[in-house]
């Protein structure tokens, strides 16, 4: 049994109930947000949730938002060939109790892909300078949200990939808008390989501004 979130995910419930996005609940999505990645990064070992997104959080009746979705969370010390799934529990924002099964490398290879997120090997050729990309079976992930570190393969990584999806997930909030929206993966790539970001909207409050610039930065 869980949590009744009667406004659906995140994403959903901006673009539905814009006119009900105040400032105010706005703000308190971001607070909500933070407070959940907060929780599951301040445990022993951290967890790291690898797939932070608007459709991973979700918003009750009362435009309080949650963190759910623990499918590709990992513990920070054991991440690179196996994905464990997490039950999930109120508290703090946060829904999340026991660690239920781990799931094997094959059982994820076997999963259907879909257009936005990556699992198992991909490779694309840059039409530009003719680089090519490899993305192995330990990157997991939905490529908006996806951070320096896993797009360029520098090696180990942990509660960081979080934090910069976390900025893309504030922005999306304050925004109501879609993050990269017109691009196709390979660009996105491209743009997260060179220090691009999104541009921030005008009326963002300097706090956020600042926190996001600081979360998002290479």
């Amino acid at each position: 049994i869980v949590e009744l979130c009667e406004r659906g995910n995140l994403k959903e419930s901006l673009n539905r109930d814009k006119e009900n996005w105040c400032i105010a609940r706005r703000l308190c999505g971001v607070l909500g947000a933070a407070r959940a990645i907060a929780y599951i990064h301040s445990q022993s070992p951290p967890i790291v949730h690898r797939d932070v997104k608007t459709e991973n959080f979700f918003v009750t009746y009362d435009y309080v938002v949650k963190l759910g979705d623990f499918g590709e969370s990992s513990l920070d010390l054991h991440r690179a060939y196996r994905f464990r799934s997490l039950g999930q529990e109120v508290k703090a924002g946060l829904r999340l109790t026991h660690e239920q099964d781990i799931l094997d490398i094959d059982e994820i290879r076997n999963e259907k892909n879909s257009a936005q997120s990556l699992r198992g090997t991909h490779r694309w050729k840059s039409t530009n300078n003719g680089d090519t990309y490899n993305m192995h079976e330990d990157v997991i992930g939905s490529v908006q949200y996806m951070a320096p570190e896993l797009v360029n393969r520098t090696g180990k990584y942990g509660v960081s990939v979080d934090i910069y999806a976390l900025a893309i997930v504030f922005w999306e909030i304050w925004s109501g808008c879609d993050p990269y929206e017109g691009f196709n993966m390979f660009e996105i790539f491209e743009k997260v390989r060179h220090g691009q970001r999104l541009q921030i909207p005008d009326d963002m409050p300097p706090f956020l501004y600042v926190m996001i610039k600081n979360m998002w930065s290479q």
